[in-house]
């Protein structure tokens, strides 16, 4: 009896003395993970600069005498030479010290980068004088995609219909105004959240003064901007309608080439929500079963699936109808008898992925069409708002951007039973591209409700019965480990 008393207490204190061991460990170990997460943030930012491009060889030399016409933030410069040509160059110091209107001869290097661009690098500058620059040139929109304004000041005029802050350079305002067909991209750099002042300015006449520039960073094939003058770069020449709904009707009778719908004035169309995504985008049926695809200027005036509309936007085409862009929305509390109630189909995947003889084709008339569809679910990614959806081999995405609860509730393998709306991927018409590609197809979930599980998976799937073999396998292993730790103190 005694024997086994002093046993027990050598395993109290075996244990006592493991404890503080084992505690000594764990805190090394979340030192060692803390030193770890560090040293992966580091590397992430090292590795974001890395993204950036680099010179990677010197292919000449350049000599310009000139005015400096416009200085951006970043202190690069752009000037106009004697031949009335115009040069935008790239500066590694900041002490050049050089404004508008200077008179300057300035050399240095043509350097090739590595993602294919050529930048003039400037290393030396010598001051001649000072000249005030000239007056800025009006010119309508039309009249800068074909003439070269380029690092000139200008002034121009346009119905302002869009307005974002920069996804790429958050720090700038991105206004799009339209004159006619043409578009164009002004900006100004705003420190504040002025997107929603300027939202309110939606459908003014605005007159823009400022410098049109090319994207020298990473959209560098983007068409010219206008960077506008800080401040009062822009006035408000004609204020918004009053009524902004108060617009022509879309007259769906009228035979319009996509060039001629482009250059529309803003129109107007009725009819009941099919279905919302992507937080600006929605398809609507109207009267005599016409339906039209709408981006909206403003997404907080996005509606929900089933709710009666007006919208107010610029015609456009994909070329499988008439879309709206820029445009307006507002909800009418009183619905219009003569709209019906949308149609919905019964169909398959296979249906909308291949012909009559069962060759791959997209069927091009599901297009703005509520379906409703049986498969079953492949994947679901939560980042993406979207699952994908089986069926005899035929795959489609569901977009599940305007109902994400459903998100949590799926599980790859569940047989479930859709209603969604069809959109065919593909871009606007533009002249240079007169037969857009249709990518795929694309089903739009509009709400929770508009999905029905037929039958969960077995709770035995692969993966858990592994995770139970290995959990199983090491219990036994602490078992075996723990009895043999107890055999080897009672034998002492």
């Amino acid at each position: 009896m005694t024997n086994g008393k002093q046993k027990i207490l050598e395993t109290i204190a075996i244990l006592a003395t493991a404890i503080p061991l084992l505690a000594r460990t764990l805190a090394r170990v979340a030192l060692a993970a803390m030193a770890l997460s560090i040293s992966v943030s580091s590397f992430a930012w090292d590795e974001m600069a890395l993204l950036r491009p680099k010179e990677v060889e010197c292919i000449g030399t350049f000599c310009h005498t000139g005015m400096v016409t416009v200085v951006s933030k970043d202190f690069d410069f752009a000037i106009k030479d004697q031949n009335d040509l115009s040069h935008f160059l790239f500066v590694q110091r900041k002490d050049f010290g050089i404004s508008p209107g200077d008179i300057i001869t300035v050399s240095g290097e043509c350097a090739r980068r590595d993602n294919g661009t050529v930048h003039k690098i400037v290393r030396n500058i010598l001051h001649r004088g000072h000249a005030s620059l000239p007056p800025p040139e009006k010119a309508p929109l039309a009249e800068l995609v074909r003439r070269d304004f380029l690092y000139r000041r200008i002034i121009t005029e346009g119905t302002l219909v869009l307005v974002r802050r920069d996804e790429i350079d958050t720090s700038a305002i991105q206004l799009l105004i339209k004159d006619g067909a043409t578009v164009l991209n002004a900006a100004f750099i705003s420190s504040t959240n002025q997107t929603a002042d300027a939202i309110s300015l939606l459908g003014a006449r605005l007159r823009l003064t400022g410098i049109l520039m090319q994207e020298n960073g990473a959209r560098r094939n983007i068409a010219y901007y206008l960077s506008i003058d800080p401040p009062g770069g822009f006035e408000v020449i004609h204020s918004p309608p009053t009524d902004i709904f108060n617009a022509p009707e879309l007259n769906f009778d009228s035979v319009w080439t996509p060039g001629e719908l482009a250059s529309l004035p803003s129109h107007r169309f009725e009819g009941i929500v099919l279905a919302t995504w992507g937080g600006d985008q929605m398809m609507l049926e109207g009267k005599n079963f016409h339906r039209v695809k709408a981006t909206l200027a403003n997404p907080n005036e996005l509606p929900t699936a089933e709710d009666h509309v007006t919208v107010v936007g610029f015609p456009d085409t994909d070329l499988y109808g008439i879309n709206l862009i820029y445009a307006r929305s507002k909800t009418n509390q009183n619905s219009d008898g003569d709209i019906p109630r949308p149609k919905l189909i019964d169909t398959t995947l296979r249906s909308l992925l291949t012909n009559e003889r069962g060759q791959p084709r997209i069927n091009g008339y599901s297009h703005g069409r509520l379906l409703r569809i049986r498969g079953t679910i492949l994947d679901v990614q939560p980042s993406l708002l979207l699952f994908s959806l089986n069926d005899d081999g035929f795959t489609l995405p569901v977009d599940c951007s305007s109902s994400p609860e459903v998100i949590p509730r799926l599980e790859p393998n569940s047989k479930v039973e859709i209603v969604a709306l069809a959109i065919a991927e593909t871009d606007s018409w533009r002249e240079s591209v007169v037969l857009p590609q249709t990518r795929g197809l694309r089903l739009i979930l509009r709400s929770k409700s508009d999905l029905k599980v037929l039958s969960r998976p077995p709770w035995w799937t692969p993966a858990r019965l592994m995770a139970a073999v290995i959990s199983l396998l090491v219990i036994i292993v602490l078992i075996i480990a723990a009895n043999r730790i107890i055999n080897r103190i009672m034998m002492r």
